[in-house]
């Protein structure tokens, strides 16, 4: 529900998504915005999928950037130099493309643990979950770990996307939360949450656009929440219906464009964001 002591803040924002189309991907996994005409999305191997990559979407046309293989592609993000980031599950390791030669640039090994989503910032610093440690790991693209994020708060951090202001992370311990820490309010140390959002039984994929609002799976509840107004509004989004009673997986945005993977699905769902 929308409040009129909020509508102010929401003619700049976005309030509406209209659906556009449908693209099917097999395996898909992890999606991410190029432009908002190009997704990137990941490919894990499972029961019908036989071999793992990454598919280039432009409109309904797609293309194989990464040939499929024996691996699962269990993220991929966009960097600031349009370098195509992706976990291979498979070797646990970091692999970075060049978008235009297709070629390897950097890769390396992931240590130990449970990793989970993956975000790259505006600098190409390449943030990581990982599950295991409770934490947030930062890394340079050579492989270099440049920072430790963690917080008493961050249980299970599964999720997380980044901007220019701050970073948010969806957790999954024994009280699933939404956390956001905004990087001016961040000192050596534990970091702090800004603010934690609570009302979710299962948060899994996350993005954040760039009015800061922050746009959120609820799986179970099949449908796509946006948190605005520094977390004091929440209002659906995606609704089940607009998902077709499925459960939603993963989300990106950029522009006035949404992204939604939806979960043991084959499909991406694309919106239009409107005021």
């Amino acid at each position: 529900m929308i409040y009129n002591d909020v509508y102010v803040h929401l003619q700049k924002h976005f309030t509406k998504a209209e659906h556009l189309w449908d693209i099917e991907v097999p395996g898909a996994h992890s999606i991410s915005f190029k432009d908002g005409d190009t997704l990137f999305v990941s490919q894990v191997i499972g029961e019908n999928v036989h071999e793992g990559g990454i598919i280039k979407c432009t409109g309904l046309q797609q293309e194989s950037f990464l040939p499929p293989h024996a691996c699962s592609y269990y993220a991929v993000a966009i960097g600031p130099d349009e370098e195509v980031v992706a976990r291979n599950g498979t070797t646990n390791e970091i692999e970075i493309y060049s978008q235009l030669e297709k070629n390897k640039v950097f890769s390396w090994p992931l240590p130990a643990g449970k990793h989970k989503g993956l975000a790259v910032n505006k600098d190409g610093l390449i943030y990581m979950c990982d599950t295991s440690s409770h934490s947030v790991r930062v890394y340079h693209p050579t492989g270099d770990l440049i920072r430790v994020i963690q917080n008493s708060d961050m249980k299970s951090p599964h999720y997380l996307a980044v901007n220019h202001r701050g970073l948010v992370v969806t957790c999954m311990g024994d009280e699933p939360a939404v956390l956001y820490f905004d990087f001016e309010d961040q000192e050596d140390g534990e970091w702090e949450p800004d603010w934690e959002f609570g009302e979710f039984e299962w948060p899994s994929g996350v993005a954040i656009d760039d009015n800061n609002d922050i746009y959120v799976c609820d799986t179970e509840d099949k449908k796509v929440v946006m948190i605005a107004a520094g977390g004091d509004l929440t209002f659906d989004m995606v609704t089940e219906e607009m998902l077709g009673g499925k459960k939603p997986f993963a989300v990106a945005v950029y522009g006035n464009r949404l992204a939604v993977q939806l979960l043991d699905s084959d499909v991406v769902k694309l919106y239009e964001l409107t005021s």
